[in-house]
């Protein structure tokens, strides 16, 4: 089982009779298996993010059946000029012609997104100017709810069997003897 988080690396630089200075070098993108849910976050999150930045991150599902959904915090934050030098772009599977989801800036948090197939795509550009906190999102397999249960009496007289769904049965006032069955798909 592994987890997937953005990673920093730390230089420490000692100047002679001074404070030791701290730089975070943040590193942006990569490829990640959606078998755990997982974070992403633009560099320096929940603080301003840097200029000149084109992060590249790739998400695919263990199993070619499966999808997976993004969702945002809330708090999101990138420039507002048209989506234009600043922004989120989500593309839906690997190659750089695959269909746009979205391309998102401002600072609405977008609605969550869900791919079509195992695999989605999310770049994220930043310009020279008019940073902002940037964003934080969610990735997980998109689940289309749990397994249904389908219940069913078979009911026994002596001539003959009937089946019945468990409303028809409750509609009936029967005397019969009921024998319930329930499978899951």
């Amino acid at each position: 089982a592994s987890l997937c988080l953005r990673a920093c690396v730390c230089l420490y630089v000692c100047l002679p009779n001074a404070a030791v200075m701290i730089f975070y070098l943040s590193e942006c993108g990569g490829n990640l298996d959606a078998s755990e849910a997982g974070y992403i976050t633009s560099p320096g999150y929940p603080l301003e993010y840097p200029p000149h930045q084109n992060c590249h991150w790739i998400i695919t599902a263990p199993e070619p059946s499966q999808r997976i959904v993004l969702n945002f915090n809330p708090h999101f934050e990138i420039e507002r000029l048209d989506c234009k030098y600043d922004f989120i772009e989500i593309r839906d599977g690997t190659s750089d012609t695959a269909d746009v989801l979205g391309r998102h800036c401002s600072n609405i948090a977008p609605a969550p997104i869900i791919s079509s197939g195992s695999s989605i795509q999310i770049r994220f550009v930043s310009d020279y100017a008019h940073q902002g906190a940037g964003f934080s999102l969610r990735y997980e397999i998109f689940r289309t709810g749990e397994p249904h249960t389908y219940c069913k009496a078979v009911t026994h007289t002596h001539s003959n069997t009937e089946t019945h769904t468990g409303d028809e049965l409750n509609k009936r006032n029967t005397q019969k003897e009921t024998h319930w069955h329930s499978s899951t798909y």
